[in-house]
Formats: structure tokens, C-alpha cells, sequence
């Protein structure tokens, strides 16, 4: 320890620490911290500070470093996001607009021509938002069936689909999975091709019963009934008893669909032999029975083979006038309405506006007209819907009968008549599809 004070000793310190201080003051410098602990501590504490830049700019570096990494990870996860997105974009146009979906019969708009094995057909999707994008054929004993599929509408596909094809042999059908298109020389109705499908040879089968009842809406157009099997012995019978009253001005009408209904059943039930009605007019007790024999003699042969041939029941069914029934295509219609209708475009004519009457128990209850929203026109294939409430058509009586008289109207604002009308039932709950065929220069058309 030296003489001299803490005080002398730091004010010196500064300059030991820079080396200025003399050989002999340094040495007394020394000599004091050796021995002071709080000078010693200062001498301590001047000399750390040389480290701290090089600490200060190795912490900036790192700093600097994270900053940037940071940035760089932004980077690389926003590119993975949109690289992730635009892979997700390409899979669904893919999966939309080229893979697409298939389409069944219920779903086409068919025109088929067959000579012996050649086959040309044009196919139209009636889904607005689809288009006819593939069709392949197979064949088997001189039946093809079709295989469609659909995309959504865009500047790859659009409009009609155009088929040719030649068989190895004559062809005698022309289907899908789910509809015959045409048979045995004459296209089919989608109601004929639905009603023959249901064909089933015993009456005891009562689900399979049930399946024709429904593909002929007969609970629509007849109200509700129970069934009454008879199958002990034969005759076989099938007894429908309605639970709904009859007015008699209406009469004739039901009794005629009664029996058009009954010659359909005896067509399509192997042994069934009879159909019973029992219901009232004006609340008397009515019976009426329509036998096998009874339905041969008004088809012209025998009833049975009706079964055997589309063909053949599509011409029971023209003849009948069951073809002019509304057909349900499914469980669309809402709450509130009692009825609705698809009118399509099957002509090459560009339609811009499709008008309804309709006539209720014969008067005229109702008009309706539609159009697209935009104003463009009705393309082939494409689809118009109309709904109709029961208070559009006049009130809740499930009696009434409904004729609907349809008109188209051209580009140019000219309105055409066309020919042909559906009956439907008010309360049948079902949609109604009708198509728009023929020409202004030939006259348009409205039917299955």
C-alpha cells in the first residue's frame, strides 16, 4: 500500500489505463490497487468497455441476421401459400372443366337415328351449368348404352354434343344406365322408359307393385288409395280404392284416367289379370273393373306384350294420352307449391321467352311468362322453370284438373302457338318436364 489517496489514484487511473501515466507513477498505481479493493474495482470497470463494440456489433450481426431470416421465411411461406392455392385452382378446373361428372338419361337431351349399325346422335345436357364434354358406347347382343359426362360450361365446352357410331350388328336399343333413348325403331318417352323399367312378372310383389304406382304419379292424378290384392286364385285382381269423393261433372275424366291407369298396370304385372276401382261421385258408391282382355282389345294385341317392349308401351301410353301427364323428376318442388314445370329448348331455335295458360277444370285460371333474367335466349338444352302455388291455382281442391297450353316467342318478339297441352294434377306435388320441339317455319311442339 502507498501514500498516496484514492482520490489521486483515480483521477490517475484514466490515464494508466491509456498507458500515459510515467514508468514511476504506474508503478505506484499498481502498488495502491494491490491493496485497494475499490480502486481495483475501478480499474476493472475502465478496462471492460474495450470488449463491448465488438460484443455490441456481434449482437447487431445477429439482429441483422434474424431480420433477415425472418424475412426470408415470409417469403418462402407466402410462396408456399400461393404455389399450395394454385395447385388446389388447377385440381379443381381439372375436376370441373375436364374431368367433369357423369351424366344420366334424366339428364339429356337426346335426338338418336339409327340406320341398321350406324348410329348418330346429338346430346345436350339439360343442367344450365353443364355441357356434354365425353360419350363413349358399348355394345352387347344390339343393345349400346351410353356413357356420358358433363363439365361446366366455359370456352373449352359449350352447346351440342355430336355422336357416330357403327355397330358390329344391327342395332335394336339404344340406352344409358338409367333410361332407354330408343327401341326397336322409335324413340322413348323418359315417362315409357321409367314405367317399363318397374315391369315385374308377380302381383303378391307389392314393393315392386308400389314402384310402377309411383313412376305413374298415381297418386297425383288419383289422390289417395289403399290397395286390395287379390291372389288365392285367379283371376288375380288388383283393387284401388280412392279416398277422395269425385264431382260428378268431373266424372267421365277420372273414370277415363281410371282405366288408362289400368291398362298400364295390366302391362306391366305379369299375372295380373284385373283392376278394380272403387270410389264415389258425389258421394254414391261407384265400382269399376278394366281386365286383361279389356286392355287387349284397346291396344290392339295382346296387353301382355307391352311388358316385353318399350316400344310397344310408349304407344299404350300415346294412345292412352298418359304421355301428356306431368312425370316426376324428383322432389323439387317447395313448400308452397302444388306444381312445377321444366320447359326445355329442343329445337335449333334460339327462344327467348316461353308463356303458360293454364286451365283449371277447363277454364283459364292462370298465365305466366319467363324468361332469363339477363334476356339471352334459350339455347338447345337449356331450361325453364315455372312454379305455381295452390293459390295461383285457385285454391286446395285436389280434384281439380289442370291443363297447361305453352307458347314460345323468338328473338324478333314474335309469339308462336305450340302444339300439344299437359294435364297435371293440382296437388300432384311433382315436377312436370315438357320439350319445346319443332320450328317457326314448321310449327313448335310441346311433349315428352
Amino acid at each position: 500500500m502507498t501514500n498516496l489517496p484514492c482520490e489521486v489514484v483515480c483521477d490517475l487511473l484514466p490515464s494508466y489505463v491509456d498507458g500515459l501515466t510515467s514508468e514511476m507513477t504506474g508503478r505506484l498505481v499498481e502498488a495502491h490497487v494491490e491493496g485497494c479493493e475499490s480502486c481495483r474495482a475501478a480499474l476493472s470497470a475502465m478496462r471492460a468497455p474495450e470488449a463491448e463494440p465488438e460484443k455490441q456489433e456481434n449482437e447487431e450481426k445477429e439482429i441483422d441476421f434474424l431480420r433477415k431470416n425472418k424475412r426470408r421465411n415470409r417469403k418462402v411461406l407466402l410462396g408456399s401459400l400461393l404455389g399450395a392455392a394454385a395447385l388446389v385452382c388447377i385440381v379443381l378446373f381439372v375436376r370441373f372443366f375436364v374431368i367433369g361428372q357423369e351424366l344420366y338419361g334424366m339428364q339429356l337431351l337426346s335426338e338418336v337415328d339409327v340406320q341398321n349399325e350406324r348410329l348418330t346422335m346429338e346430346l345436350n345436357s339439360l343442367n344450365e351449368a353443364l355441357a356434354v364434354s365425353e360419350a363413349e358406347l358399348e355394345e352387347s347382343n344390339g343393345v349400346v348404352t351410353l356413357h356420358a359426362k358433363g363439365v361446366y360450361r366455359s370456352f373449352l365446352n359449350r352447346g351440342s354434343y355430336p355422336v357416330s357410331y357403327t355397330a358390329s350388328e344391327p342395332i335394336r336399343q339404344v340406352r344409358t344406365e338409367d333410361r332407354i333413348l330408343w327401341d326397336d325403331g322409335a324413340p322413348i318417352s323418359p315417362l315409357a322408359s321409367n314405367v317399363f323399367a318397374t315391369r315385374h312378372d308377380y302381383l303378391g310383389d307389392m314393393s315392386a307393385n308400389n314402384r310402377t304406382a309411383e313412376a305413374l304419379n298415381l297418386a297425383g292424378f288419383l289422390g289417395n288409395y289403399t290397395n286390395e290384392l287379390h291372389t288365392a286364385a285367379r283371376p288375380y285382381g288388383w283393387t284401388l280404392t280412392l279416398g277422395q269423393d269425385v264431382p260428378a261433372e268431373r266424372a267421365p275424366l277420372r273414370e277415363a284416367d281410371m282405366t288408362s291407369f289400368a291398362y298400364v298396370l295390366l302391362a306391366m304385372v305379369g299375372n295380373l289379370d284385373e283392376v278394380s276401382y272403387s270410389y264415389t261421385v258425389d258421394g254414391v258408391q261407384r265400382d269399376k273393373t278394366v281386365t286383361a282382355d279389356d286392355a287387349s282389345g284397346f291396344f290392339g294385341g295382346d296387353i301382355k306384350d307391352c311388358g316385353t317392349s318399350a316400344r310397344l308401351l310408349d304407344a299404350l301410353l300415346q294412345k292412352t294420352g298418359l304421355n301428356e301427364y306431368a312425370m316426376a323428376c324428383g322432389p323439387e318442388v317447395g313448400e308452397q307449391e302444388v306444381l312445377a314445370v321444366e320447359v326445355v329448348n329442343g329445337t335449333d331455335e334460339p327462344i327467348l321467352a316461353v308463356g303458360v295458360d293454364v286451365y283449371r277444370n277447363g277454364e283459364l285460371c292462370l298465365t305466366q311468362g319467363g324468361m332469363n333474367a339477363d334476356e339471352s335466349v334459350q339455347r338447345k338444352g337449356d331450361t325453364l322453370h315455372f312454379g305455381f302455388t295452390r293459390w295461383d291455382l285457385g285454391g286446395e281442391d285436389p280434384n281439380a284438373e289442370l291443363t297447361l297450353r305453352f307458347s314460345v316467342q323468338l328473338r324478333g318478339g314474335k309469339w308462336y302457338e305450340a302444339s300439344g297441352e299437359l294435364r297435371a294434377a293440382a296437388g300432384s306435388g311433382t315436377v312436370s318436364r315438357v320439350t319445346v320441339g319443332g320450328s317457326a317455319a314448321e310449327g313448335f311442339t310441346v311433349g315428352q
